[in-house]
């Protein structure tokens, strides 16, 4: 008796190559939806989360404490979306415009390269945010703040606004791309 050995024929291989091929073309761009959309979410929550730990420093260090835009992670210079530092804010009273930096307690690096971030004091561009020694936000012209990270090219209600209010509480809302 002679032995026959199983396989694949090479017409069998190339249709299963050409349906997984298909199946891949189609599979693929939701995935990098999806993909893009986690992104953008956890961006939005990575900044709230960065707020919450500068409003808990405040309280916990019972200082001032302020958030800015950091490009190098040690002065407040460059955009939202460089990154962003948690410190020590030496100003002399809770409501003085400017900051004095003082000993940094996180760094935040680059969030994106493909996304949208600001932060506004009501309607106008902030590049700092300060937590009162009692956890409150700094009532600087008693204004509200309102961040908003959408990443380019998600989806859906992805993206994240996130405001913060006189009495320091963060809140996060889902918003349309």
């Amino acid at each position: 008796m002679v032995k026959r050995i199983q396989g694949f024929t090479l017409i069998e291989l190339m249709v299963t190559l050409a349906v997984l091929a298909i199946v891949l073309s189609i599979a693929v761009p939701g995935f990098q939806k999806q993909i893009l959309n986690n992104k953008s979410l956890a961006l939005g929550e990575e900044f709230a989360q960065a707020l919450n730990f500068a409003r808990s420093e405040a309280v916990k260090t019972k200082k001032r404490v302020s958030i800015c835009a950091s490009s190098d992670g040690e002065t407040c210079t460059g955009n939202w979306s460089d990154g962003f530092i948690v410190f020590e804010d030496r100003a002399t009273t809770d409501t003085e415009a400017n900051i004095t930096l003082g000993a940094v307690y996180k760094v935040w690096p680059k969030l994106s390269s493909a996304g949208a971030f600001s932060v506004k004091r009501n309607t106008t561009d902030t590049s700092f945010i300060r937590f009162t020694s009692l956890g409150t936000l700094a009532p600087i012209n008693n204004e509200t703040i309102n961040a908003s990270l959408k990443l380019t090219g998600c989806t859906g209600k992805a993206a994240r606004k996130i405001s913060v209010n006189l009495s320091g509480f963060v809140g996060v809302q889902a918003d349309d791309c």
